[in-house]
């Protein structure tokens, strides 16, 4: 069954880059396939930084992108998350998918930059193989196993760029 949805994914994002043209500026073109299939299925917006750190609040967002859920009205339940704020909403739906927890019970520290174990953990529940990461030793064990982590490379003060994070965007959906 998840075979079958990731081949459907497969197919709709290779479909879709093709009819959606669109130029993109992006430092290496290493991206740029990767950048086109992700601004296709909106995951991404357009003009995505590749080489800037991406944080907590931007990541929580594509991931409840990834995931492909309804996006709560819902207050969030952290205190230095404004409720007007573009990610907001998206926040509050990875926090009740147990997606991303906040760095306490009241902080989400939604401008806080990504590091790779928070990717991981955040990978392996998008991808409904939270459960299994009991067994397979944690979160980065079960990310590395299933292929989650490959070519993904923290930066030299060890947070995710947008680079990294297009990457690991793309291991999990295929």
């Amino acid at each position: 069954m998840k075979s079958a949805i990731k081949r459907a994914i497969s197919v709709i994002l290779i479909f879709a880059a093709l009819i959606v043209p669109a130029t993109f500026a992006f430092a290496s073109e290493d991206y740029t396939e990767y950048a086109d299939k992700l601004i296709a299925f909106g995951i991404i917006d357009n003009g995505f930084n590749t080489e800037g750190r991406v944080t907590r609040g931007d990541f929580a967002k594509y991931a409840v992108k990834i995931r492909g859920v309804n996006v709560p009205s819902e207050k969030n339940p952290f205190t230095d998350v404004a409720n007007d704020s573009e990610n907001a909403p998206y926040i509050a739906a990875a926090y009740s998918l147990g997606i991303m927890n906040g760095v306490s019970a009241a902080e989400f520290a939604p401008d806080e930059f990504v590091t790779p174990e928070q990717a991981a953990k955040v990978a392996v529940m998008v991808s409904g193989y939270g459960e299994i990461a009991a067994y397979k030793g944690g979160y980065m064990n079960t990310a590395m196993s299933l292929g989650m982590l490959k070519d993904v490379e923290p930066d030299s003060d060890g947070y995710l760029t947008g680079g990294a994070c297009l990457k690991l965007m793309m291991n999990v959906l295929f």
